[in-house]
C-alpha cells in the first residue's frame, strides 16, 4: 500500500471514494489528503442545478440545526420551571 499512496492522493476523493475500489484507501480512510478535486467533485460544480440543489439542502440544515437548538434551549427552560 505504501507504493501506492501517491496514485491515491492524485486521484481518489474523501466524499466520492476511491478511483480503485480499494477498501484501503487511504484517502477515503482519512488518512492522507487528497491533493486534487476529483472528476465527481469538478462534475458536480460546473453543474448549476446539482449545485443549486446542493445549496438548498445546506440551508435546510442550518435551518433544521437552528430550530432544533431553539427547541432543546426551550425544553431545557422548561424542566427548570
Amino acid at each position: 500500500m505504501r507504493g501506492t499512496i501517491g496514485v491515491h492522493t492524485a486521484h481518489c476523493c474523501k466524499w466520492h471514494g476511491c478511483k480503485y475500489g480499494d477498501p484501503d484507501c487511504p484517502v477515503y480512510n482519512g488518512e492522507v489528503e487528497q491533493l486534487y478535486l476529483c472528476e465527481d467533485c469538478y462534475w458536480e460544480l460546473e453543474d448549476e442545478e446539482y449545485c443549486r440543489e446542493r445549496l438548498i439542502r445546506i440551508e435546510e440544515i442550518k435551518i433544521f440545526k437552528d430550530l432544533n437548538v431553539i427547541l432543546m434551549d426551550r425544553n431545557q427552560k422548561e424542566k427548570q420551571l
